[in-house]
């Protein structure tokens, strides 16, 4: 039940890798504008979009591939406990990672920045359903119906920016 509830927890912090990884301790070090409001860049640009897009995809396609590899070690790794935990701590890396380069971008798209900032927006509140799973008390396999409310928060702010994502690529190749 133990190795269940493992499993089901790094499948969560894989889903949240794919989109974007980000985690508040290191956001006070980043440099880039990440903070700024899309109204403030520029609108409509087919060149600003298709360089932010230059920039944004493939750390997207990186953290996607290493996701995969990952979860696919989890699987492996999932009934020796010591190498679980080694795989999980390369998550964390890989998430650290993440944030700093969607961070460090200097966008000038306002399509581009609101699905960065969409992905940075899920990756916090991924971060306090982690802090959740770690709670001795708290059961992956049989979570409360706010955990459950905010998991599915999670699923529609994820699958969202994916979708805009995706839009903008097929829009600007």
């Amino acid at each position: 039940m133990k190795n269940q509830a493992r499993i089901a927890y790094c499948f969560f912090i894989s889903i949240s890798l794919i989109l974007s990884s980000c985690t508040e301790t290191t956001t006070k070090q980043i440099s880039g504008n990440w903070e700024i409001k899309a109204s403030e860049l520029s609108q409509a640009n087919p060149q600003y979009i298709k360089t932010d897009l230059a920039q944004l995809n493939p750390i997207i396609k990186s953290v996607d591939t290493k996701t995969n590899e990952l979860a696919n070690q989890l699987i492996i790794t999932a009934t020796d406990p010591e190498k679980f935990e080694q795989v999980l701590i390369e998550f964390d890396k890989l998430q650290k990672d993440m944030q700093q380069k969607m961070m460090q971008l200097n966008l000038k798209s306002s399509e581009v920045q609101n699905i960065r900032r969409q992905m940075i927006e899920s990756v916090f509140l991924s971060e306090r359903l982690s802090k959740l799973t770690q709670k001795s008390n708290f059961d992956i396999t049989a979570p409360d119906e706010g955990y459950k409310k905010r998991f599915k928060q999670l699923q529609n702010m994820r699958e969202m920016a994916r979708a805009e994502l995706d839009a903008l690529n097929k829009q600007y190749p």
